[in-house]
């Protein structure tokens, strides 16, 4: 299930600070969101003038070794006073290329109920010194808005940018709600169990290639400050003064670059975390052993007793059900509960409307019959439990954001929740709670990932199986012909199976019909030259789960073929011709990140006209490296070409190590793809 579910519905974390000598709980995702972006000023925060620009500010032009760098951050400054309730932001940013003007264009994000943004103010100097305050408009702009959280932007644009331009902004942001009473007096509580709140996040390396970069954080004076980093190297790492303020200070930090295929971006960009901790936890391991235990107490009060769900169990199974049978049947029931996480928003008029009650356990889910994903989850754990399983509820860290990192006690990594059954002595993790995911499958996000289960015994580490090629994949067929002018025309099928099928079924949800067929076409239309047509003519199984899901379509290509005297060329790899190598470069930055492994199967018939015939066709080719492979081939049938060609990626990961392996793969694939077939028209040849 994604992280946003849970926070959307706010009410399976169980997050409070409760009073005095009372147990102490994890603090709300939504203040832990606000502090990030919006640590904030006292009202009597003074502004600073503006540091003075350098004649070799004004001289630079160009990012050393990054030759056409657009735009260069040359100095960078945030400062945090949680004591004093304020924080201070300030860039300068020097323009190099015309691209480079964007950065022209601000956008100050934050919450509107519990920050502010004030004393904004931004400037231009040009490269003969001269200097331009900001006097234009403000403007708000709304950015996502989620039940009564309003996520927005102060938005302004810098006028007569241009190469050569130095523009600055600096602005401070206020807290509306004071830090929690927990952390400023931690004497004041009996902690049953560790937790940790999470203040400040320096996103140290960013977009741009930074000159000078400084960072502080000013903590409250009883509160334990503890910080962590990843990517730093030595003599650019955060360092606490004996004031206890947490300083940064780095020079020359590099952009992150942007490649395709990349692991998720927080894992790649130098950031350090700053925590406040409560509680006792000596290590991680025992912090982490106090969040499962902590956690299984909510979880299970809100899951019941097995013997609450003995009469459904009994309505669901039959008594000679085999376990997994028992099991199959119990997770399409609970997949038929009406799935309120993926309805579309509703107004508060169409709310009170509808009158749903809150479910406050997993027997309100069952007699409901409507839930927000997690509760499906839950429910399915209740019944599961009844049916005689062993059912554990499971934090994950979901992979499309980051890796679990056991070190960073932070309980917001575990990011969404899988169900641990046991059958035949063998441990399953299932997602009911994810649309339209069948049994056996989580949503490629959620394999191959750690957390914790949510037990008092036991290991509580675990680790979700890694996905597989076996049966995940699409394979298209065509039927097409080719008239004597190169034009091709026909039909083509497209089956997707496993986290292919989840992944469209799930892009395809709450679309109408025309948005559906168009998410196709656009699909097929990449695939075949400029002016080609494609008419979806069917989409079919899109709620049959167990089943691949199928398209049709019916294709035109004005033009595939290309000439070379009397002959007439046309591609082997039809729907990779407009194609490209994403591997082409010899330099890699990053680790190759596929979301998961799959394969691709190509059956392509196309009948000839009359006039042409097949001179040659391009040998057999194939190739294995490891864990990738491919074979192609095409040959003559009667009157018509038979095409076929098959590919297997069996891994989703590369390390850079790997990179050459894997570029010389999809260059003999490539290479593969753009050999021609040679046809020939019937006849004499014409003299010249």
């Amino acid at each position: 299930m994604k992280a946003a579910t849970e926070w959307q519905r706010g009410k399976m974390e169980y997050c409070r600070a409760q009073g005095p000598r009372r147990a102490c709980g994890l603090f709300c995702t939504v203040l832990i969101l606000a502090v990030l972006l919006a640590p904030a000023p006292a009202r009597t925060q003074t502004i600073a003038p503006w540091p003075s620009v350098s004649p070799e500010e004004l001289a630079y032009k160009e990012v050393p070794g990054v030759p056409g760098a657009a735009a260069v951050m040359l100095f960078r400054e945030e400062v945090t006073d949680d004591d004093k309730r304020f924080a201070t932001r300030s860039y300068r940013i020097k323009i190099l290329t015309e691209q480079g003007k964007k950065h022209a264009d601000i956008e100050i994000p934050y919450f509107v109920k519990r920050t502010e943004i004030a004393d904004l103010r931004a400037r231009t100097v040009q490269p003969d010194g001269s200097v331009s305050e900001f006097r234009g408009q403000v403007f708000d702009r709304l950015v996502a808005k989620a039940r009564k959280v309003s996520y927005q932007a102060k938005v302004l644009t810098l006028p007569d940018v241009k190469v050569g331009t130095i523009i600055e902004y600096a602005y401070t942001v206020r807290w509306k709600e004071p830090i929690p009473d927990s952390i400023k007096n931690p004497e004041r509580y009996l902690f049953t169990y560790t937790s940790s709140f999470l203040t400040e996040h320096w996103a140290v390396q960013g977009d741009l290639y930074t000159r000078r970069a400084r960072f502080a954080l000013r903590p409250v004076p009883k509160g334990k400050l503890v910080f962590s980093w990843r990517r730093l190297t030595s003599g650019n790492q955060p360092v606490r003064k004996p004031d206890g303020t947490v300083e940064l200070e780095a020079e020359n930090i590099p952009a992150l670059e942007e490649e395709e295929f990349t692991p998720p971006e927080n894992t790649l960009r130098a950031s350090v975390d700053l925590f406040y901790m409560v509680g006792w936890a000596v290590d991680s391991d025992n912090f982490w052993a106090q969040q499962a235990r902590q956690l299984s107490v909510d979880y299970e009060r809100f899951i019941g007793k097995p013997k609450d769900f003995t009469r459904e169990v009994e309505r669901i199974v039959a008594p000679g059900d085999s376990p997994e049978s028992k099991l199959r049947k119990i997770y399409e029931f609970v997949r038929k509960i009406r799935y309120l996480s993926y309805e579309p928003p509703r107004s508060e008029k169409e709310q009170k409307r509808e009158h749903l009650e809150e479910n406050r356990s997993a027997e309100d889910v069952l007699r409901h019959r409507y839930a927000y994903a997690n509760e499906i989850n839950l429910l399915f754990v209740a019944l599961a439990r009844a049916a005689g399983f062993n059912a554990v509820v499971a934090r994950v860290a979901s992979r499309y954001a980051s890796f679990f990192d056991k070190k960073l006690m932070d309980m917001n990594q575990l990011n969404a929740v899988v169900v641990e059954v046991t059958l035949d002595g063998k441990p399953l993790f299932l997602d009911p709670a994810t649309r339209y995911c069948p049994f056996g499958l989580l949503p490629w996000e959620e394999t191959d990932v750690e957390g914790i289960r949510l037990s008092f015994l036991g290991d509580i580490y675990i680790k979700t199986a890694t996905p597989s090629s076996s049966n995940t994949g699409v394979e298209r067929k065509a039927e097409l012909k080719l008239d004597r002018d190169g034009a091709l025309a026909g039909t083509l099928t497209i089956q997707y199976s496993g986290l292919d099928a989840l992944s469209w079924r799930l892009t395809l949800l709450n679309q109408d019909e025309v948005g559906r067929k168009k998410e196709f076409e656009d699909l097929v239309k990449g695939w075949l030259p400029a002016g080609s047509t494609v008419e979806i003519t069917a989409i079919t199984n899109q709620e049959a789960v167990n089943e691949p899901l199928l398209v049709n379509a019916r294709i035109q290509v004005p033009q595939l073929t290309s000439r070379a005297g009397r002959r007439m060329l046309l591609p082997a790899g039809i729907f990779q011709s407009m194609g490209k190598n994403p591997f082409q470069s010899a330099r890699r930055v990053h680790p190759v990140y596929f979301r998961y492994p799959n394969r691709t199967s190509d059956e392509i018939r196309i009948e000839l006209p009359p006039e042409l015939s097949v001179e040659s066709a391009p040998p057999p080719r194939s190739e294995k490296i490891s864990v990738l492979s491919f074979e192609a081939s095409c040959e003559k049938q009667d009157h018509a070409l038979r095409c076929q060609r098959r590919t297997e990626i069996r891994s989703y990961f590369f390390s850079l190590g790997s990179y050459p392996m894997l570029r010389n793969f999809f260059t003999a694939l490539r290479a593969s793809d753009d050999q021609q077939i040679v046809l020939l028209p019937a006849g004499p040849e014409t003299p010249k």
